[in-house]
């Protein structure tokens, strides 16, 4: 298949009748058909009547749908005049009506709308006072009720006036039963202090007493020994010398040798004497160094006695000021058992079954806490005894600390000291500090082992033997201090890792102080100081919130937020350092030696730490 100018459209069958259809618009029998027209029957074609030549047009075009298009809107056209001759008979049987009477008919519905306006306002009028009187016979009704009510609990009153009035009596007594409750333990523990000084005076006393007569008895002993060896060795001397002067004199008597015998008698005597004063002199000496001995014991009961006097003038004070406090009420012997939030509140369960409720709770109770449980349960809560999803409970570190305390007078002048010592060793380190204005020192060993009973006692009895055997060969100065202290207590060191967030600082109306947030090991000396500057924060934040509104609630969730968010990096920190000092102390090695090395270039400035000893950041 080629164009007009020779260029070739079409080499394929198949293509080149879509090539035709696409020129001619004619598909192949179409234009057979047009062909075998134009061939001759043209003519034909053109004297045959309207009716064939269309049919043969539909045949040759292939139109046999505009046919059907015909036909079709033919019908619907019939259909359409065949309905619309049935509007016009319908509207043929019906009367229009009049503009007169259309206004009739408008004024007479203008009328009967307002007769049912009218109507349903006597209708809603109706409807509203058959309402109100519904309303008053259920009041009536509700008012005898209510005076059948009121006489029956004016009968109930009746009958309740007597325990009325004994819980009227009652209230003041337990307002004031803390209070009173208090002040019994405080006089017990007053009765039981004065028994045990008076005992303690009547045993001093006793002592004191016995030490005397022992004292006077021995010095009277000693000064007769004394006085009788004096005089038989001046008496022996006196012969001695008459012996001598006698022989001086008369030498020709010197052969008298009968009476060397009787000489040599008397210089046994004079050496037996002697013998007997040196034994008397000691037996003094020794009586001497009892007396002594027993005045240090008077003297260390006498500190003693001191110490439980103040003591208990100390224990007296901060419970009358406790007391005194309106604001401040005392629960003693009561041990927490589980601590519970409230909306508006916290409430806490002890184990005699008490409960207390109050707008905060600060938990100080230590490595062992109770409220802790609560804080790291999380906004959830805790059921009793369960363990808190994110929490470690307290780890044992491998160390344990023996502690004494020893008068500034019972050391020898090298070992006393107003100032803190250190002794760094292998696996042990040694602190010892003046206390109690310089009188005492506080001795605290400490050694690595293995724990033994109770991991959250602090007073288990220990002795020097003990102590000694676990350090081991140490310089004789140290030894010698510790051999000085007589009473030693044991404590197994526990401790936390350092704290992670702020979460373990506080929860809602619940945060935690001291070592309840943030135990740590005595090797920095910083865990009183780190529970201090925690109470100084809260006290500052506190303060700022009464200050900015003093009647209002304080925002307890959101001060405490703000106290977790400044303290817990400063006390992590504090706990990490002491964790390493700890390791630096009980050096071996290598490590030992650079410790020695740097301890000896650098003196106290390497264990300065500034960020430490300025004091807490102040948080806003």
């Amino acid at each position: 298949m080629a164009s007009g100018d020779g260029t070739i459209l079409s080499t394929q069958s198949n293509e080149k009748l879509k090539r035709i259809a696409e020129i001619t618009g004619l598909d192949f029998p179409r234009f057979t058909k047009s062909m075998l027209l134009a061939q001759g029957g043209f003519a034909a074609f053109l004297n045959a009547s309207a009716n064939e030549r269309a049919e043969l047009l539909e045949e040759l075009t292939g139109s046999e749908i505009y046919g059907d298009i015909s036909r079709r809107v033919f019908e619907q056209a019939r259909d359409a005049k065949s309905q619309l001759e049935q509007l016009k008979a319908r509207a043929d049987g019906m009367e229009l009506l009049s503009t007169e009477q259309r206004e009739a008919m408008q004024l007479e519905v203008s009328r009967l709308d307002t007769q049912l306006s009218d109507v349903q306002l006597k209708h809603q009028a109706t409807q509203n006072q058959r309402q109100w009187r519904l309303d008053l016979a259920q009041c009536e009704h509700e008012t005898k009720t209510a005076d059948v009510k009121l006489a029956e609990a004016n009968l109930a009153l009746e009958a309740a006036a007597p325990e009325l009035r004994r819980l009227t009596d009652s209230e003041p007594a337990e307002a004031l039963k803390p209070l009173h409750l208090a002040w019994q333990q405080a006089d017990t523990n007053c009765r039981q202090s004065t028994a045990e000084l008076k005992a303690v005076h009547t045993q001093r006393e006793t002592l004191q007493t016995e030490n005397h007569q022992q004292h006077h008895s021995a010095f009277r002993l000693s000064t007769q020994i004394a006085e009788q060896a004096q005089q038989q060795l001046l008496q022996l001397q006196g012969e001695w010398r008459q012996i001598d002067e006698f022989c001086t004199a008369h030498p020709q008597r010197a052969q008298l040798g009968e009476r060397l015998g009787v000489w040599r008698q008397q210089f046994e005597q004079r050496d037996k004497l002697q013998l007997d004063i040196a034994t008397q002199q000691k037996t003094a000496q020794l009586l001497e160094k009892q007396q002594q001995e027993n005045t240090q014991a008077v003297s260390k009961q006498s500190v003693t006695v001191d110490a439980q006097n103040k003591a208990k003038i100390s224990a007296d004070s901060a419970l009358q000021a406790a007391q005194a406090e309106p604001r401040v009420t005392l629960h003693l012997k009561e041990r927490l058992r589980s601590v519970h939030e409230l909306p508006d509140g916290v409430s806490v369960l002890t184990e005699t079954g008490h409960t207390h409720v109050a707008d905060a709770l600060i938990g100080c109770d230590g490595l062992w806490s109770v409220v802790r449980r609560h804080v790291m349960a999380g906004p959830a809560g805790l059921l009793p005894d369960a363990d808190p999803p994110l929490d470690i409970p307290p780890r044992f570190s491998g160390h344990i600390a023996y502690r004494g305390m020893v008068a500034q007078a019972d050391l020898p002048d090298s070992l006393r000291t107003q100032s803190v010592t250190a002794w760094l060793g292998a696996k042990l380190h040694v602190v010892q500090y003046p206390v109690r204005r310089g009188e005492l020192v506080n001795v605290v060993a400490v050694v690595e082992g293995r724990q033994l009973g109770n991991p959250q006692g602090w007073t288990h009895d220990a002795n020097r033997a003990e102590l000694l055997q676990a350090i081991g060969p140490v310089h004789p100065q140290l030894r010698d201090l510790l051999e000085a202290v007589t009473s030693w207590k044991q404590w197994p060191l526990n401790d936390r890792p350092p704290m992670t967030g702020p979460y373990e600082h506080a929860q809602g109306r619940v945060a935690l102080a001291g070592d309840a947030a943030h135990p740590m090991r005595p090797y920095l000396a910083q865990g009183a100081a780190m529970a201090l500057e925690d109470a100084w924060t809260l006290g500052r934040l506190v303060q700022r919130a009464l200050a900015a509104d003093s009647t209002g609630p304080i925002p307890w969730v959101d001060l405490f937020q703000r106290y977790a968010r400044g303290r817990w990096q400063r006390n992590a920190r504090v706990q990490a350092n002491s964790i390493s000092n700890g390791k630096v102390f009980h050096a071996d090695g290598f490590l030992r030696m650079g410790r020695d090395v740097a301890l000896s270039l650098m003196g106290d400035s390497l264990m300065d730490k500034p960020w430490l000893y300025s004091g807490p950041p102040d948080v806003v």
